[in-house]
């Protein structure tokens, strides 16, 4: 579909969430901006990559608790970013993680496996924002 003079791409934001009260809140954050469409929100099961390749956002954001049994509440969390970044190669994922009022982003590439590539990633200044 053309894109109309004037008329912006909206992105399009996969959501996942560990809860329905949060999954509500997110959405309701993003559903108030006009260059977002919100695909979702789905609950992060072992079937959730199934709903970005139907999908294709151009990002996905996880938002979870990891409160209490850190082990077991980030579980769900880690293992989705984890399936993302190594099966959908540079698509960002970004994690909302309340209990620590953080987000972090996440991205993945790859490189030729080469020497020299390996060497130019290992001093990429990576830490730079």
């Amino acid at each position: 579909m053309p894109e109309f003079e004037g008329q912006m791409k909206k992105q399009q934001v996969a959501l996942f969430c560990s809860e329905d009260l949060l999954g509500e809140g997110v959405e309701h954050l993003l559903s108030k901006l006009a260059d977002v469409e919100i695909l979702g929100p789905w609950i992060m099961d072992e079937t959730a990559v199934v709903h970005l390749a139907a999908k294709h956002p151009d990002i996905v954001i996880i938002a979870g608790d990891s409160s209490g049994d850190e082990l077991v509440n980030a579980q769900p969390v880690a293992l989705l970013t984890a399936q993302i970044l190594e099966h959908y190669v540079g698509l960002p994922v970004v994690q909302i993680l309340l209990d620590q009022n953080q987000v972090r982003v996440y991205n993945s590439h790859t490189i030729p496996a080469r020497s020299t590539d390996l060497i130019e990633a290992i001093r990429r200044p990576w830490s730079e924002a």
